[in-house]
């Protein structure tokens, strides 16, 4: 049992740097397709942007056309002569608010040139984002395309070596290890120290830590599941 629990211990390392290659492949294409979500959520920010741009032209378009109705409204009204002495102040109040409307045009064309000048920045700083992302799309494809296959290789490797290790191992033994270092997301097998499980820091009845010293059999931690094994030199 003493040669079961060193291999196991072994194996855990080994499986550390299996779980982490697994994670690096399983990143890859998820990196990508993050890259590709993000140019495609610049470019229709791009696209809203100029759509908007040449909504705002219309409107400007508009109200100037507007303008125009108006300064011509006022050149009629100058040009009215059948205002009698007693309506001449009727005619500039008429006069006065066509001036307050074609003022409140241009504000307003004022603030549609700010909001078009404000989208042009916009579509400016996302092309320049858009930029950078495809160059970074570039590069991650690149790096799929040169160190995929050789971290699925340097996978397989220590996959094989884990098996190695473990092939004169009871497969029900392997089975618990596997799942409890599944379930934890760390470590299936660790050291006793001072009395305490080093994986939970619970404190563990005498009875238990005497069979861990023994090493006849594998023992399990009652608090966290973990295999438990006995090392005076280890510390947590």
């Amino acid at each position: 049992m003493e040669s079961t629990i060193a291999n196991l211990i072994k194996a855990q390392e080994i499986q550390k740097s299996i779980t982490y290659l697994e994670k690096e492949i399983e990143l890859m294409p998820a990196r990508r397709e993050e890259a590709l979500s993000k140019i495609e959520n610049n470019e229709k920010k791009v696209i809203s942007s100029k759509q908007e741009i040449v909504e705002i032209e219309k409107e400007i378009e508009n109200i100037s056309k507007l303008i125009e109705e108006k300064k011509k409204e006022i050149e009629n009204l100058d040009n009215d002569t059948s205002y009698s002495t007693s309506s001449k102040n009727e005619k500039e109040e008429k006069r006065k608010d066509l001036g307050m409307q074609i003022d409140n045009y241009k504000k307003k064309i004022e603030d549609l040139e700010e909001q078009k000048h404000k989208k042009y920045k916009d579509i400016q700083t996302n092309e320049a984002t858009l930029k950078v992302l495809k160059e970074e799309l570039i590069k991650e494809e690149e790096n799929i395309k040169n160190n995929r296959q050789k971290k699925i290789d340097e996978l397989q490797d220590l996959l094989n070596k884990k098996k190695e290790i473990l092939a004169n191992i009871d497969d029900d033994i392997i089975e618990k290890f596997d799942r409890i270092f599944r379930n934890k997301g760390d470590l299936a097998i660790v050291p006793v120290y001072n009395n305490y499980c080093s994986g939970c820091n619970m404190i563990l009845p005498f009875s238990l830590i005497n069979k861990v010293k023994a090493q006849k059999e594998i023992v399990f931690c009652p608090y966290c599941s973990r295999m438990l094994y006995f090392s005076e030199d280890e510390i947590v």
